[in-house]
């Protein structure tokens, strides 16, 4: 027994260098392999925009560069008042305030007297675009690194013999940040069409990491975040709150639920605790210190943030950022319906949108309101069925909505089942209502393809099959 008791202290000294040793070579390897992915990635990318410049969809390019040009001439936080509450004849500008910032921080960088030339020729040169672009490849990057973290996390489900350990579903989720930083339709739409369709995906990819970490808060403020600049991403952002509350997290789903709101507030606030100066006709582009304080508001505002974070302190409680959340987001609605702030923004970015087109499907969709419509079913306003009780009509559009959303729930109920089984197909079951949200809706454009496209690199962790298909 006694040579035994000597050999195992000396067996383990042996072998800790050599553990030492692989663990070394992999961290190497896995770093030249995410240097070697994101260096090709960004070759790709230059190569896709000289490759595709006859391809240009330029109607896009030319609409958010003469609304950049209008902020930089109006200034970018009066452009809404000075607009007006939207109307549905005239010019209608639909971009929420991340977008629009976007847009005049692209067009306020380059030289006021190439703007017109530029335009005016098409410029193809990746120079005049580059913010846009850089803008789209943070993103594309931003979208893999989510998926990386989302597909880990579920990998490390798998049930296994041993404790996991760091390695445990990294290579796998390295192939699937490869798969989501490579997606063609990423490309496509970001670099060679390009559009501004890829903005929310890093925040939803994200939020569902969040969700799989319980941190319900952050993934509500990350929807409302991403509604800012594209707000197609509440059609699903509200799937959040219901899954936290289907798995038994009611107070997540508080969290997530007061979350979403509360980052759109925020973003809104310069709107809600400032006017607009009609007699102040000299502005700059970024022109928040031109415009009058509405003092009430900060104030009401301020003293209810303040309210909420001292109250858990009295009562000897710890700290509650929702509580926080809640008194802030109620706070700045209230100040912006009834004490001086403004709501033009807001109508702006999540209300014009809905009225804008009243058509069934914009361009060449392939969807089910396409599909309606060689039957005859072309207005979107045509009442479908008229509840007799309730005396309400159901217009095409409500019906179509009906229907998105009743299965979108069958989709948060499944993935509430799978997360309580830690299946990894709960992944298929979150990004689903993307798929539906292109396939059943009216007023769909058939690159919103896209917004599923980017989460099917996620498929590969619930297996080759569901990927494939």
């Amino acid at each position: 027994m006694e040579p035994e008791s000597i050999s195992k202290p000396c067996e383990t000294a042996q072998t800790a260098p050599m553990r030492w040793i692989s663990h070394a070579w992999r961290v190497v390897l896995l770093a030249s392999i995410i240097f070697g992915l994101v260096y090709a990635g960004l070759w790709v990318r230059d190569r896709t925009w000289e490759w595709t410049h006859l391809v240009r969809f330029n109607y896009d390019i030319d609409n958010g560069f003469n609304w950049g040009k209008r902020a930089n001439t109006l200034g970018y936080f009066s452009i809404y008042e000075r607009l007006g509450e939207p109307k549905r004849e005239g010019e209608k500008l639909d971009y929420a305030p991340l977008r629009l910032g976007v847009m005049t921080y692209w067009v306020s960088g380059l030289r006021q007297e190439h703007l017109d030339e530029a335009l005016q020729q098409r410029d193809p040169s990746a120079a005049f675009h580059a913010r846009l672009l850089t803008l789209n490849m943070v993103m594309g990057l931003a979208t893999a690194l989510g998926a990386f973290f989302v597909a880990r996390h579920v990998a490390r489900w798998r049930p296994r013999a041993r404790e996991p350990t760091f390695w445990d579903g990294t290579w796998i989720a390295l192939c699937v940040a490869g798969l989501a930083w490579f997606n063609p339709l990423i490309l496509y739409n970001a670099h060679a069409w390009p559009q501004w369709d890829v903005w929310p995906m890093p925040f939803f990819v994200f939020a569902i990491y969040c969700g799989l970490r319980k941190w319900w808060l952050a993934a509500g403020l990350l929807i409302g975040l991403g509604a800012c600049f594209k707000g197609q991403i509440l059609m699903v952002g509200w799937i959040f709150p219901l899954w936290a509350l289907l798995i038994g997290d009611w107070r997540g789903a508080i969290r997530a639920a007061v979350g979403i709101p509360t980052t759109v507030l925020l973003i809104g606030l310069p709107w809600i605790v400032t006017r607009f100066d009609p007699d102040n006709q000299m502005l700059r582009v970024f022109d928040l210190c031109d415009r009058d304080i509405n003092w009430f508001g900060a104030i009401f505002i301020t003293f209810n943030v303040l309210a909420a974070a001292i109250i858990p302190l009295v009562f000897r409680r710890k700290f509650c950022p929702t509580l926080v959340a809640f008194f802030f987001a109620t706070s700045a609605w209230l100040t912006m319906k009834h004490f001086g702030g403004t709501n033009y923004w807001l109508l702006t970015s999540f209300d014009v949108g809905t009225w804008n087109r009243m058509v069934m499907f914009m361009g060449p969709t392939m969807n089910l309101p396409a599909l309606l419509t060689t039957y005859g079913w072309n207005n979107i306003e045509t009442i479908v069925y008229t509840v007799p009780w309730l005396n309400i009509d159901l217009t095409m559009k409500a019906f179509l909505l009906t229907i998105f959303f009743g299965l979108s729930l069958l989709c948060v109920v499944m993935a509430a089942i799978r997360h309580r089984q830690r299946d990894p197909r709960l992944i298929l079951a979150l990004c689903l209502p993307w798929a539906l949200f292109h396939t059943i809706p009216a007023q769909i454009h058939e690159r919103y393809l896209l917004f599923v496209a980017a989460c099917v690199p996620m498929f590969l962790v619930a297996g080759a099959g569901w990927f494939l298909l």
